[in-house]
């Protein structure tokens, strides 16, 4: 089995790191590395594998990292720890180091770290040694000042900001009567949170303040402007505006259900009704309508009494009248009767007669024939 001869390890550099944080968080380690029967092992590159624990033997490691390829020659080599993985151990108790080579098994034993003369040096600073500026940002914490180390002495003015002082820090027991002003309060550093209850009274309210709308108040909170019927209420935080407006004028489905009897209309023309509409006269047969919207007059007439072209087909027996005479027609006109030779015609309209007569001519008289009845 292969062993470990370690020939020494470099750790001049590994407690000042612990004060100085911006120097890396290295530690130079060189070593031998032999076979069972201590001769070097071959020259070569091999992966190494170092891990740190805080017991001698089995625990877990603290830390852990692994050279992929280490440089070996006569079995000396040469690693810096903490360039793989930072080293992240407070290095402040007993520490031991356990190495692997090529992925095998942990050699034993593991190496306890120690100290060098340089690192045992730093467990003592001369007065005076650490001033402000070599002290990183964030190294002084609470846990490290003794209580009441820090006095007013030993504070600048301005020094204590309100980023350096943590949540809760300076309570009411910590402040002198007066010493908090308006002066040294940053706008907007006052919130709601930080106010009791009932702290600000109408006294401490600069004048102008509005304490109540139309007589409602709610000290601390909020009024709501409620909407009722058709009132639109519509607040704008970015103009610092409140419409209060109305949807009831444009409203035209008779919100009010207005009869037509109220307002003096016609519910329908001799039974024919058309809510919001028109009825419409519609003439027929010989029936005139004339609209005159600017007058408001109606009028209604007929053609019929003065159509002469017997409209109702009339015949001549229903009015008694006759079709022709002895055979002779003339629809709507007249038959004349003509008289022949010796014969006088005589028609009385007066006695509605006509008087036919011979006028001579022969020895024989014919009696005188009256028609009647003529028209």
């Amino acid at each position: 089995m292969k062993k470990a001869s370690f020939i020494s390890i470099l750790v001049l550099i590994l407690s000042t790191q612990l004060i100085w944080a911006q120097i890396p968080q290295n530690v130079s380690y060189q070593g031998r590395l032999t076979d069972g029967s201590g001769t070097p092992v071959a020259d070569g590159t091999y992966s190494l594998t170092f891990s740190i624990y805080d017991v001698e033997t089995s625990g877990t490691a603290l830390w852990t990292e692994t050279h992929a390829s280490v440089a070996i020659a006569s079995g000396i080599f040469n690693v810096i720890m903490g360039s793989v993985t930072p080293l992240s151990i407070a290095f402040d108790q007993q520490y031991w180091l356990g190495i692997a080579v090529s992925g095998g098994i942990e050699l034993k034993p593991r190496i306890q770290l120690t100290s060098s003369a340089y690192s045992l040096n730093s467990q003592s600073v001369v007065d005076g040694a650490v001033t402000t500026d070599k002290l990183a940002d964030g190294a002084v914490t609470t846990a490290k000042l003794r209580d009441d180390a820090v006095t007013d002495e030993k504070l600048a003015d301005g020094a204590v900001t309100g980023d350096k002082l943590a949540d809760g820090a300076v309570d009411e027991d910590k402040i002198t009567t007066g010493a908090v002003t308006t002066v040294k309060l940053r706008d907007g550093s006052v919130t709601e949170d930080k106010l009791a209850d009932n702290a600000v009274d109408a006294d401490k309210i600069k004048p102008d303040v509005v304490s109540s709308v139309d007589g409602v108040s709610n000290d601390g909170g909020d009024i709501n402007l409620v909407p009722n019927n058709a009132i639109t209420i519509t607040p704008n935080d970015t103009s610092n505006a409140i419409a209060i407006g109305e949807t009831h004028s444009s409203n035209t489905s008779n919100p009010h259900s207005t009869t037509a009897a109220q307002v003096g209309a016609l519910v329908s023309v001799d039974g024919v009704s058309n809510a919001g509409g028109n009825v419409d006269l519609v003439s027929n047969n010989a029936i005139t309508i004339a609209s005159d919207d600017k007058s408001n007059t109606i009028t209604i007439g007929e053609t019929h009494s003065s159509d002469t072209s017997n409209p109702h087909s009339v015949t001549a027996a229903q009015v008694g009248a006759l079709v022709s005479v002895d055979g002779v027609s003339n629809a709507g006109g007249n038959v004349d009767l003509v008289p022949g030779s010796n014969i006088s015609i005589t028609p009385n309209d007066s006695f509605n007669t006509i008087t036919i007569s011979a006028t001579g001519g022969g020895s024989r008289n014919y009696p005188r024939h009256q028609l009647s009845g003529y028209h």
